[in-house]
């Protein structure tokens, strides 16, 4: 990572790990991100992450499955409302396994904006569940659990080759 040419200088900054509160204007529910590197003029935030795969198409899919991207708007969301500029969110990939790939993705426009689209229901039901005091989650009752269809078939499989080397 140190020796990458774009993506150390997105990390080797004063501000690391800057952790920042503000309330949302819409519901006024307090907000909390921490920002893995801030620019000291503060119109970037990079934000580092670990992945299996940092090739562009497989971490493209890892912004969309993971809600990266509602993050990066919750992160400029967060900067703006502190009145920081927050001008450009940038992605610095590291594959967890060697050689620990690294690549750097800014995400811009209709991502990010697509991240607002699905912050907002987010931050009013957050909200909603803050002032009733009451959350969503699984009902409160007892439920039976088993084991799974293809699981009989592998504990009957296992029998019958236990059986056989018992015989043998």
């Amino acid at each position: 990572l140190r020796a990458h040419p774009l993506a150390w200088p997105l990390l080797d900054v004063e501000r690391v790990e800057v952790t920042a509160v503000w309330d949302d204007a819409a519901t006024g529910v307090r907000c909390k991100a921490r920002y893995d590197a801030l620019f000291d003029d503060s119109t970037m935030i990079a934000d580092l992450k670990t992945t299996e795969n940092a090739a562009k198409p497989a971490f493209t899919k890892t912004v969309y499955d993971l809600g990266y991207y509602i993050q990066a708007a919750f992160y400029v969301s967060g900067a703006l409302a502190l009145g920081l500029p927050a001008e450009e969110f940038v992605f610095v990939a590291v594959e967890k396994v060697p050689i620990y790939g690294v690549k750097v993705y800014p995400i811009r426009g209709e991502a990010i904006a697509a991240g607002q689209t699905e912050l907002r229901p987010l931050l009013d039901l957050w909200g909603a569940c803050n002032a009733a005091g009451e959350w969503p989650g699984y009902p409160a009752e007892v439920d039976e659990i088993s084991l799974p269809p293809h699981a009989w078939r592998q504990i009957e499989a296992r029998a019958v080759e236990r059986t056989l080397a018992l015989e043998e």
